[in-house]
């Protein structure tokens, strides 16, 4: 949900340098790539990145019937399941985002996203208490149990499904920077589906600039710019993914504590944190436990920083920002 700003880059060492871009799709959205590297080593970074994400899609897809988790939540079975790095690792995060949220943030909400219309099932109108107790009977964090010697997990329901979407684009995007770090590649922008992370060298002056867009479906407009120089940055928002029902807007964020979307009014938070796995999680888990309790959370947490758009009293649009965000303004 952010809008690039362009920024011209100048080498600093011997050998030739160009600024290199890479786009495709992958989890269903836009992925680009931008990094300092020499000419000769473009073509095996592309190869090497397409890759991560073939790999990474073949494990967490939830559109993919084949992947990993596809394959895990058709199976009733609640004995230990093997799971890959990669999967071990995803769950680890969002069980940690779980408890530090307070059960805002789980992975395991899919029946309540189906409920409401907002995943693969056509919509079906409000579903009644009823229909909402039934299905949250099959969510929760807590009968999801994870083995992380041993490298496999299990339910404890034999109908419990993970679906990784508000975690697994900034996951992908902390495994491209760290393949590119380990190639030595000092200066990157890496964007999928608006999720974000950055480096650029201690010695190197300037930043990238990025851009939080406007809270409103249609064309995009630009809110403001942050600079960012090695950080992470992921946005949640409630104003494209919404349904409309007798003028009230049900937005497509569920909370995990009472199977219902998040009142109307926060409409977006941006996160600032080192890595972008734990920024994606928090911007979700920040637009479900509201402007207050997510303000206390970030603010109580080292080397993260969030910005927040919410409508006021009045009907305005109302800026809400922890107090090192200013930090990264220009």
């Amino acid at each position: 949900m952010l809008a690039l700003i362009s920024l011209i880059l100048t080498a600093c060492d011997q050998a030739p340098t160009e600024v290199h871009e890479l786009r495709g799709l992958t989890m269903g959205t836009n992925y680009m790539l931008k990094c300092t590297i020499t000419s000769e080593d473009s073509a095996g970074i592309d190869r090497d990145v397409q890759g991560i994400l073939e790999q990474f899609d073949r494990e967490l897809s939830n559109w993919n019937p084949e992947s990993w988790v596809s394959r895990f939540n058709r199976s009733e079975s609640t004995g230990w399941q093997d799971a890959t790095e990669s999967v071990m690792r995803i769950l680890e995060q969002s069980k940690a985002i779980h408890a530090l949220s307070v059960g805002a943030f789980d992975v395991t909400i899919s029946p309540l996203i189906e409920l409401w219309g907002f995943g693969a099932e056509v919509y079906k109108g409000i579903p009644s208490q009823a229909e909402i107790d039934a299905q949250l009977k099959r969510v929760g964090m807590a009968r999801l149990e994870l083995d992380l010697v041993g490298m496999r997990i299990r339910k404890t329901h034999p109908d419990l499904t993970i679906n990784c979407s508000a975690i697994a684009k900034g996951t992908a995007v902390d495994l491209i920077a760290e393949y590119l770090s380990a190639q030595g590649i000092e200066r990157y922008l890496i964007e999928i589906g608006g999720e974000i992370r950055t480096a650029v060298p201690e010695s190197d002056p300037d930043s990238w600039t990025v851009g939080i867009r406007k809270p409103e479906a249609g064309f995009a407009q630009l809110q403001t710019a942050l600079e960012l120089r090695t950080a992470a940055m992921a946005t949640s928002g409630d104003y494209l993914n919404f349904t409309e029902v007798d003028g009230v807007r049900y937005a497509h964020i569920i909370d995990p504590t009472n199977g219902r979307p998040v009142p109307y009014g926060l409409h977006s938070v941006t996160v600032i944190a080192e890595n972008c796995a734990t920024a994606d999680a928090l911007a979700t888990a920040c637009l479900v436990m509201g402007s207050t309790k997510a303000l206390q959370l970030i603010e109580g947490m080292d080397k993260v920083e969030a910005y927040l758009l919410e409508t006021d009293s009045t009907g305005s649009i109302q800026i809400l920002k922890t107090s090192g965000l200013s930090a990264y303004e220009h």
